[in-house]
């Protein structure tokens, strides 16, 4: 199949290390794009992946003290993402 983002590269079936916010969450199966090494994972391996950020308290609102209805504005900054409360 060829890569739907770089449009030259064919996907292969290969691994890829997860890492979110800092925190390694593992190795993953992966369809890999052999050029841009864009990969996609299919549904269940994405379920997993999301489970294993939820475990490690990495996902969510809770993980930038959110609360369901509170109002604010997040966005990027030179140092990752800002929450601007009570906007």
């Amino acid at each position: 199949m060829k890569c739907p983002i770089c449009e030259k590269g064919k996907l292969k079936k290969g691994k890829i290390r997860e890492v979110m916010f800092g925190v390694d969450l593992g190795e993953f199966p992966a369809e890999v794009c052999e050029e841009c090494e864009e990969s996609f994972t299919d549904i269940e391996t994405t379920k997993r992946i999301e489970e294993e950020a939820k475990k490690r308290g990495i996902w969510g609102l809770e993980f930038v003290n959110l609360k369901e209805g509170e109002e604010a504005y997040i966005h990027p900054d030179s140092k990752g993402i800002r929450i601007n409360r009570g906007i």
